[in-house]
């Protein structure tokens, strides 16, 4: 077993993708991670806080799920309150290098590096990395191993992600040192994963009964529903995989995690202009008071890399806005069946499955559903539309 204990900051346990890839090379044994109890309480609180936007629930489900999964990483600290005085580094993150002075832990991962400055780290030997770098080292290390792991994430992954392509994705704003890496590696392999693929309909996940046992009640009744279905309805299900999985990742970014910027690359450059436009408009006259030209505003918003000082207000408000339209993520349900709008224009709809008779949408019967315009561009499914199968083009 390895004896390379890591701290695990709370900013990088918050990022779902993030902590999942961190816990499963914990798991293959790569580092043994190290956390305590007020660790874990910022990540609960800070889930179901505004930005994530997670239940109570759901947030100590999670870090429940974190402690039974590692009963080890609290122990490691035990007694590391009785250092936080001895601590020089950023009062409110004393408490982490104190984890990691106890514990013996050579290493803290966290993404605020400005708070553990070497001066304070040196003395102990402990060394603040950021997660890109603690990624790209563990790969240097032992790629065979690390590359392993993220087949074992998605694997075990119900939902999106569901391939490397798609995991990159969700790490590439955070760790794209990382992401590169290993698109560099596989490449150089012949295995270049196609970039937001999803599986293909005959790579329906083959589960051992200890897998399906292990799984959430509400995902295990749903997994043995796919698997008794016949071979052709089944492929004809898994058909509008891509569209679903596409329009999942975004709304479990924005909803989910608070992050619009890193999904905004998949929003149609169309209804990029619009929300853009529209944010322009209704900051018109406080924007002219601070001295900002609303044309240039909305041109560098609506760009799929937005560098705008002004970006993070117009994240705060579009996240807001879209988790006020939608059910809780808790309730969620994408329905198979689409509407054609035109060419590569297609209406998914999310339901309130907490309404819905054994979690079943009958035709006919009035139920709130909340739309989702998406549009097929170079073979990438972009959101086009929310809450609306209006196209926001022709009505902007």
């Amino acid at each position: 077993m390895t004896t390379l204990r890591v701290v695990l900051d709370t900013c990088v346990m918050l990022p779902q993708a993030l902590n999942n890839l961190l816990l499963t090379l914990a798991d293959s044994e790569l580092f043994r991670p190290v956390w305590t109890a007020d660790l874990l309480d910022e990540v609960e609180r800070n889930l179901s806080g505004e930005r994530f936007g997670t239940s109570p629930q759901q947030a100590a489900r999670r870090v429940q799920q974190m402690r039974r999964a590692f009963p080890l990483a609290e122990e490691e600290s035990r007694g590391y309150r009785e250092l936080i005085p001895a601590m020089t580094n950023d009062p409110k993150d004393r408490h982490v290098l104190a984890a990691a002075v106890r514990s013996g832990a050579g290493v803290i991962v966290t993404a605020t590096l400005q708070d553990f400055p070497p001066a304070a780290l040196d003395p102990f030997d402990v060394e603040a990395i950021h997660p890109d770098e603690f990624l790209c080292d563990l790969l240097d290390l032992d790629p065979e191993a690390v590359l392993e792991s993220m087949h074992v994430l998605l694997e075990r992954n119900m939902l999106p992600p569901r391939t490397v392509g798609e995991l990159l994705e969700s790490l590439e704003r955070l760790t794209p040192q990382f992401v590169n890496a290993v698109r560099a590696l596989l490449v150089a392999r012949g295995e270049a994963p196609d970039i937001g693929a999803v599986p293909a309909a005959s790579s329906f996940p083959e589960l051992t009964d200890e897998q399906v046992s292990a799984l959430l009640p509400e995902m295990r009744e749903a997994y043995l529903e796919l698997r008794a279905m016949d071979p052709a309805e089944l492929l004809r299900f898994l058909g509008h995989t891509k569209l679903v999985s596409a329009a999942w990742a975004f709304l479990t970014s924005v909803c989910v995690d608070g992050d619009l910027l890193s999904v905004w690359p998949n929003v149609d450059p169309d209804f990029r202009s619009v929300l853009a436009w529209r944010w322009v408009r209704d900051n018109h006259y406080q924007m002219t008071v601070d001295g900002w030209e609303g044309e240039a505003v909305a041109a560098a918003l609506a760009g799929p890399v937005p560098e705008h000082p002004l970006w993070v207000h117009f994240e705060r408000v579009h996240v807001r806005s879209f988790r006020a339209m939608l059910p809780d993520p808790a309730t969620w349900g994408i329905g198979t069946g689409t509407r054609i709008v035109g060419p590569g224009v297609e209406v998914l709809y999310v339901h309130e499955m907490s309404t819905l008779d054994s979690g079943v949408w009958e035709p006919n019967v009035p139920r709130p559903v909340f739309p989702i315009l998406m549009h097929l561009v170079d073979d990438r499914w972009l959101v086009r539309n929310l809450g609306s199968e209006e196209d926001p083009a022709a009505s902007a």
